[in-house]
């Protein structure tokens, strides 16, 4: 039991102080599981917590407007996801403690991409989109092709 006198594991909705609010499971007087945390400021995370922090995969609004949607750790963007910025331009690929870090794609606003490997917000390995989007297309002729003639065969 809690302080309340609710089992440890509770779904409830909780305000505090800050004007922040959170509904969702609960252990252990911490956010645990599913939930959805709300600040005064309109942004806010949905998603699941582990130990009190967004952990797994979750949805986050930021009060300038951007957005991120993947997973998370520790609070962090970790792992695959897509940040849209305010202005409309969108990373899509790997984040590590919450900074773009990996191979991913940044399309602008005007439909511009720069695909490659990223460093925080610099591009370090680029590769043009066109010949990424080539290899895509020839890898997916081939496995057609392979699929077709093992069906013949079949």
């Amino acid at each position: 039991m809690d302080d309340d006198g609710l089992p440890s594991q509770y779904f409830r909705g909780i305000s505090y102080s800050n004007e922040s609010r959170y509904e969702g499971g609960f252990e252990n007087n911490q956010k645990q599981g599913f939930g959805i945390l709300t600040f005064a400021d309109g942004s806010g995370v949905a998603g699941q917590f582990e130990n009190g922090m967004p952990q797994g995969f979750g949805v986050a609004n930021m009060a300038n407007g951007a957005c991120y949607a993947g997973t998370f750790a520790n609070g962090l963007f970790e792992g695959y996801g897509v940040y849209v910025r305010p202005n409309r331009t969108e990373f899509i690929g790997t984040f590590r403690a919450g900074v773009l870090k990996g191979f991913g794609m940044l399309v602008s606003e005007t439909g511009d991409c720069e695909l490659g490997w990223w460093s925080g917000p610099i591009l370090i390995k680029p590769q043009r989109c066109d010949e990424a989007i080539a290899a895509a297309r020839a890898s997916a002729t081939a496995a057609n092709a392979l699929v077709e003639a093992h069906t013949r065969k079949s």
